[in-house]
């Protein structure tokens, strides 16, 4: 933690786990191959390591912690191995130069904040083993213009908050009959038939809005739904 000056470290064979803030603010380190056998990683273990551009990761890998590639502002695509089943919260949260993402068949679970600000990552592909995505998960990727869902997955809230997918393809996601979000919309919304539940925050701050025509399905509103939604009258 905090070696400044460090730029490249071998790592020994006989790993297994590497330990939180190992690499904490070594803001010279720029590149680093993990070795097969290491299973775990734990929070923030790079964590503001500015100038890290290369990140191997071996193939036995299973966990992720939270905060691992935090403010990692150099790192430019990282390749999940297939053993990895959760992308932590804010794992690479305000890594502004990461452009792709190789999702593993073997994930399930995308945490809160975990790709939040990652202005330069422009699209994402899912896969259908992805049962959950948390609150704000790709908020704020400005650039983020290319997204592909799986059918059956639980979304929170404001997931795709100011990207171009946003912006540019208004739509409404609805999963399971639960109205998770609304992307994009201005004026008039009709929810269609057949959505039962309009999720937390699912129109939260959308000033744009103007009236909102709801359907007989529908049985629950969440909390704060409509909240910020100045023009919102009828």
């Amino acid at each position: 933690e905090g070696c400044r000056k460090l730029k490249s470290v071998t790592l020994p064979k006989t790993l297994k786990t590497l330990r939180f803030d190992t690499f904490r603010e070594c803001v010279s380190l720029e590149s680093i191959v993990i070795p097969e056998g290491v299973t775990k990683m734990d929070y923030r273990v790079f964590y503001q390591c500015s100038k890290l551009k290369k990140v191997s990761l071996p193939k036995t890998l299973k966990t992720i912690g939270e905060g691992a590639f935090y403010q990692c502002k150099s790192l430019e695509n990282i390749v999940l191995p297939n053993r990895v089943t959760e992308i932590s919260a804010e794992t690479f949260e305000g890594c502004s130069k990461l452009k792709k993402v190789n999702f593993p068949k073997s994930l399930k679970t995308i945490g809160e904040e975990a790709f939040c600000q990652c202005k330069s990552l422009k699209q994402v592909k899912i896969p259908e083993s992805v049962t959950k995505i948390g609150n704000r998960a790709f908020s704020g990727c400005t650039k983020l213009e290319s997204v592909s869902l799986p059918k059956n997955v639980d979304l929170g809230t404001r997931v795709f908050e100011n990207t171009k997918w946003q912006t540019k393809h208004p739509t409404l996601i609805v999963i399971n009959h639960k109205l998770v979000e609304a992307l994009g919309y201005k004026g008039a919304v009709t929810i269609p038939e057949g959505v039962t539940e309009i999720g937390d925050e699912a129109f939260y701050n959308n000033k744009d809005i103007t009236s909102v025509k709801f359907p007989k399905s529908l049985k629950k509103i969440g909390s704060r739904t409509f909240y910020g939604c100045s023009k919102l009258k009828t």
